[in-house]
């Protein structure tokens, strides 16, 4: 009596695997907008992925001019978190802010003549994004063994 198993298939199958896992770009495309809404989306929240954004500070938001007025009824960061591109580069899905003077609201710091810009992170993944492209590369993978 002899048992034989052919393991062709199985090589087969795992090589096809391996082939779309090199090349998700088709499925990362498919998440360019969903991702441009997920960073839309934290502007609306006013939100990083820890907590609320900071207050405006008070010189910014009291007393009299259009200006302030203005600021007063507005979001924190206006329209920055909608100001984004999404690109598929390589493997990468990015997201990238196209204003250059983001950076300092995204991490926090010193500008201008010394106004101190509270950290408010805009440009982050969101858990229901990421759980979605994570599903979305398994199922492109798996679909091809």
């Amino acid at each position: 009596m002899k048992a034989t198993f052919d393991f062709d298939e199985v090589e087969r199958g795992l090589d096809a695997m391996l082939r779309a896992g090199r090349s998700p770009a088709s499925v990362l495309s498919s998440f360019r907008r969903p991702s441009r809404r997920d960073q839309m989306d934290h502007g609306v929240a006013q939100s990083g992925p820890e907590s609320r954004w900071a207050p405006r500070a008070k010189a910014t938001t009291t007393g009299k001019g259009k200006r302030r007025a203005k600021a007063r009824r507005r979001r924190i960061l206006g329209r920055l978190s909608s100001a984004v591109i999404t690109m598929v580069v390589g493997h990468r899905l990015v997201v990238e802010s196209q204003v250059k003077w983001s950076d300092i609201h995204q991490r926090g710091g010193v500008a201008g003549r010394g106004a101190k810009i509270p950290a408010r992170p805009f440009l982050w993944w969101s858990s229901r994004i990421l759980v979605d492209i994570g599903a979305a590369i398994v199922t492109h993978v798996g679909e091809k063994f």
